[in-house]
């Protein structure tokens, strides 16, 4: 990597300073709300098989519960999965000066060009994620970590399939993950403050955490991380 911890975390503030409020929007429109939006769904949904088990109706809650968990992983992969890799291409298009705008993920996400593939991608991704957990916890954050770039190169080689954009993910972070972890261990005293003003915090540190790790990609690709290239879609 060519760019330190400190230069990564600089140039990700002076690339947001002046944008914020947009960043902050995208974040939540992206990110936050769908899941708080599932979230309530699913809840909702298990408060009421709890609610026919106290009354014994045992049947009625176990389908409630099933329904909840199919809504729940469904969602995930077709909705929440393509804004997450729409943000991460957000990020990158912002990162390099490009032009963006409030809903630049869910046009990203949801064009015809795209969702499938980030559907395919993401359910991939999280399946081996999980089938290493399987092993012990740590085999699964490990490769958590090579994975991390997929969304990355998905948007700079849109002739990648899911497999492919895995593979070279893991290859680019072939001797970095520790970087990476490093990295995000970086920003353990951000989190801890978030989890203190009950999550209030999180506008400002998932952007400024997002875009550093835009920026420790675009240094593996040897790029100068405080120049702003002409943007090609």
């Amino acid at each position: 990597m060519n760019h330190t911890r400190v230069e990564l975390k600089t140039a990700a503030k002076n690339r947001l300073s002046g944008n914020w409020g947009l960043n902050i929007v995208v974040m939540l429109l992206a990110v936050y709300i769908p899941a708080l939006i599932l979230g309530g769904i699913t809840g909702l949904l298990e408060g009421c098989s709890s609610a026919m088990s106290s009354m014994e109706s045992y049947t009625a809650a176990g389908v409630v519960s099933g329904i909840s968990s199919l809504i729940s992983v469904a969602v995930g992969i077709l909705v929440c999965g393509p804004l997450m890799i729409g943000y991460d291409y957000f990020s990158l298009i912002f990162m390099r000066g490009g032009e963006t705008e409030y809903l630049t993920p869910y046009k990203i996400a949801f064009n015809n060009t795209n969702f499938m593939r980030f559907v395919s991608t993401y359910f991939m991704m999280q399946l081996f994620i999980f089938l290493w957990s399987l092993l012990l916890i740590i085999p699964g954050i490990v490769k958590s970590f090579s994975y991390a770039m997929t969304p990355f190169i998905l948007k700079d080689h849109p002739e990648m399939n899911w497999k492919e954009a895995i593979t070279e993910s893991r290859r680019m972070m072939d001797g970095h993950k520790g970087e990476l972890f490093v990295l995000y261990l970086s920003f353990i005293g951000w989190l801890i403050l978030t989890c203190l003003t009950f999550g209030i915090l999180a506008i400002y540190v998932t952007p400024y955490m997002q875009m550093t790790v835009t920026d420790f990609y675009r240094s593996l690709k040897g790029e100068d991380i405080n120049a702003f290239p002409p943007y090609t879609a």
